[in-house]
């Protein structure tokens, strides 16, 4: 029968010092990786580069200074200039968060800009500012061609929080929605 033996139980923390047996049993296993000589190796310059260009590869920095909900949308699309289209349509979301679309405002504007999501009225805290403001950066969006419209169109993940919030709308409604 195969039967695993656990590793050699590494004392660096001395049974003297004054920490309980969880917390010396937690510090010994944050030490000896800390001190591990066969860690991770270190990433190449190309992908260390791949890693910070994101996920879409259209050279958006990953930043959003305006997320913030107390911001007007002049100001949010202001900071937003020379984003990308999904970075655009994120800065036109109420930056709250608060899933009543059934997404975050981040994954929503990726799902709308991969058109995945056809409708534009779903930011309730936005109101019609943000239909109106998502309505004139998606016919940008239909007029963009199709190569430069491609690296936004990759489909986004939706975040835990956001399919619970689906689910619950679904289960909620029982065939009256």
């Amino acid at each position: 029968m195969n039967q695993m033996t656990p590793p050699p139980k590494l004392e660096i923390i001395p049974s003297s010092a004054p920490f309980s047996e969880a917390q010396r049993s937690w510090l010994n296993g944050f030490f000896a990786g800390l001190l591990s000589t066969d860690g991770p190796t270190p990433l190449s310059a190309e992908q260390g580069a791949a890693v910070l260009q994101g996920p879409a590869g259209d050279g958006d920095d990953g930043e959003a200074p305006w997320h913030d909900q107390t911001m007007p949308i002049a100001d949010r699309m202001k900071l937003a200039e020379g984003r990308p289209l999904r970075r655009r349509m994120m800065a036109a979301m109420a930056q709250q968060d608060c899933g009543q679309c059934g997404y975050n405002c981040n994954d929503y504007s990726d799902a709308i800009a991969g058109k995945s999501e056809p409708r534009l009225n779903l930011c309730v805290p936005g109101g019609k500012e943000t239909a109106r403001m998502l309505k004139t950066l998606n016919e940008e969006l239909e007029k963009a061609p199709p190569a430069l419209s491609g690296a936004a169109a990759l489909r986004p993940r939706q975040s835990q929080g956001a399919r619970a919030t689906i689910r619950r709308r679904q289960s909620s409604c029982r065939g009256v929605c």
